[in-house]
């Protein structure tokens, strides 16, 4: 449009000056050194325009030949810039496709010449560390340093997680500890400490941390959840192994109120009193849990602790209330054929374990059942039973009522009774 405009503008005023030069075409005389030059106003006017772009376009050329190697070096840059920049875009999408060695040698053939050669050597080490690597991975992260594009508190980051995944578990302790200590907010520190930490099973050193993870959103709050509960379970076992209740008890006064209703912490802390031999404190616990939600883990528990002739008989009473609305339960039939054997009622102790098997026949069922067959003096049928609870094992893999994340009871038989 402007292009038009210009040559518009230049056909009005050529058109004017032919039309002036028409009526009156001028004079023009020149004379230097004894030579004469006369012509009219139109044509000299031509020549002076002729004369006037013929230098202009000389100058020009000259200009642009000074500046062409200037022009030239600036071009070869642009295009070493791009071909990085298409390399290391190439080199990041291998990188996260798991084609570790095409994306390390993408990453680093043209590193120097990148715009952000940091982002090309950290990348780098990373496809490095991934093909077990190490030491071009450190070699990398140098590179990186030595870029100085970066802080030492982001190489520090990169060198923590290559750490970790190389399982070099004191040493990105070590360098987690100074990141956390300078900035104790940052979510990758704490993204990478929690790792750490699982890793490691510092389950106390976990639950510190955690509730900066919850306030931060770092994790879904089912995953902070399953990893409290985890924490405490490790912890009420180890306190176990030094078979003393008192420590066991300990553990269990720290953990939140919300968390102590948690069928799996319950689970827990119950059969590691039970292999302490607390067994009377378990009861109470038990049935209180249980009045308040049913579980067919923390009943069978009910039915393995023994509080000795005092509590059983209140063992049987309570279990036989649940009975009223869980007729079909075969955990529950197995826990009260358990209580009934234990107050001496065999009779009764038969009937509820033939319910049991009726209901959901599992291995340790026919085993109380034939064991109890041999004190009633039936020898045949507790033969049968026996039988049957071995064919039960071999035809299918044990089960058990056992919850994620929670310990058998040291010292007891082995719970095979699948929770319904």
């Amino acid at each position: 449009m402007k292009r038009m405009v210009i040559i518009i503008v230049a056909l009005v005023i050529g058109v004017a000056l032919a039309l002036i030069a028409h009526q009156d075409p001028g004079y023009v005389r020149i004379a230097f050194q004894g030579t004469t030059v006369e012509t009219t106003l139109l044509v000299f006017g031509g020549m002076a325009i002729v004369a006037f772009v013929t230098i202009y376009i000389v100058l020009r050329a000259l200009l642009t030949t000074r500046r062409a190697p200037r022009h030239l070096r600036r071009w070869n840059a642009e295009r070493r810039v791009t071909r990085s920049h298409k390399l290391l875009t190439r080199g990041m999408l291998d990188l996260v496709e798991g084609r570790w060695r095409e994306a390390e040698h993408l990453l680093t053939k043209q590193a120097d010449t990148s715009e952000v050669p940091l982002l090309n050597y950290l990348a780098a080490a990373q496809a490095a560390q991934r093909q077990g690597a190490v030491q071009r991975a450190d070699g990398y992260l140098k590179k990186a340093q030595n870029s100085g594009h970066a802080s030492e508190f982001t190489l520090d980051l990169a060198a923590a997680e290559l750490q970790l995944q190389n399982g070099e578990f004191d040493r990105a302790l070590a360098t987690l500890k100074r990141l956390h200590a300078a900035a104790p907010k940052h979510p990758k520190v704490l993204s990478l400490l929690l790792q750490l930490h699982v890793d490691l099973k510092n389950w106390e050193h976990l639950l510190e941390l955690l509730p900066a993870v919850r306030k931060r959103h770092l994790i879904a709050e089912t995953e902070i959840k399953r990893l409290e509960i985890t924490a405490w379970s490790e912890l009420l076992g180890n306190a176990a192994r030094e078979q003393q209740a008192r420590l066991i008890h300990e553990v269990w006064a720290r953990i939140p109120k919300t968390l102590q209703e948690n069928e799996a912490l319950l689970y827990a802390y119950a059969s590691q009193l039970i292999a302490c031999q607390a067994d009377a404190e378990v009861i109470a616990v038990l049935r209180k849990a249980l009045n308040r939600d049913w579980s067919d883990a923390l009943v069978y528990l009910y039915g393995v602790a023994d509080g000795g002739t005092a509590f059983s008989p209140q063992q049987l009473h309570s279990a036989e209330e649940w009975l009223k609305n869980r007729t079909n339960n075969p955990v529950l039939l197995l826990t009260l054929g358990r209580l009934a054997l234990r107050n001496g009622r065999l009779d009764k102790a038969r009937g509820y374990l033939e319910a049991s098997i009726a209901a959901g026949a599992q291995p340790e069922t026919y085993q109380d059942l034939g064991t109890l067959l041999e004190k009633l003096g039936e020898k045949s049928g507790a033969l049968a039973c026996y039988q049957k609870g071995l064919s039960l094992i071999t035809a299918a893999p044990r089960t058990g009522p056992l919850l994620p994340g929670t310990r058998e009871p040291a010292g007891r038989s082995t719970p095979m009774l699948a929770a319904q």
